[in-house]
């Protein structure tokens, strides 16, 4: 065998093991860099945001949702649950009241959503609300109210 030919064949042998060792590792990786977005996204939110109850019934709730923006990302959906006595959600649904700003982002700094109601209520205890926004190619969701209900 030629000085070529090994060369040739060393070359190839550290390819097919690049390879393999590459699809060995790999998820390895991606969950790696999914808890450093995790821990990146709890460290720094997109929106530090509360929720103050305006009314109740049996059937409903109305909260006052507002904060701070605080990443340059899309807001894409926003989502609410009730939440029971033994800490148990349903899904909710969830409707804003007044003039509905859709696809709209907000600059950074103090954001007011305005009015939305959830229901239904069905002696639910507490509501919490999320908002899922597009970052960077990721979706991040961060909760922007979690209230008790008297």
């Amino acid at each position: 065998m030629t000085w070529l030919q090994t060369l040739w064949k060393a070359h190839v042998t550290a390819i097919i093991l690049g390879v393999l060792l590459g699809l060995l590792l790999g998820p390895l990786f991606g969950v790696v860099s999914e808890s450093v977005y995790g821990a990146y996204d709890e460290a720094y939110p997109v929106v530090e945001m509360h929720g103050d109850v305006q009314s109740t019934t049996v059937h409903d709730v109305v909260l006052h949702i507002s904060g701070e923006k605080k990443r340059g990302c899309q807001p894409m959906r926003i989502t609410a649950y009730t939440r029971d006595k033994n800490g148990n959600l349903q899904d909710a649904n969830i409707q804003k009241l007044g003039v509905a700003e859709r696809g709209l982002s907000r600059p950074l700094g103090p954001v007011d959503l305005g009015l939305w109601r959830i229901w239904p209520r069905d002696g639910a205890d507490g509501v919490m609300v999320f908002v899922t926004h597009q970052c960077a190619g990721r979706s991040v969701i961060t909760k922007v109210a979690d209230v008790v209900l008297q």
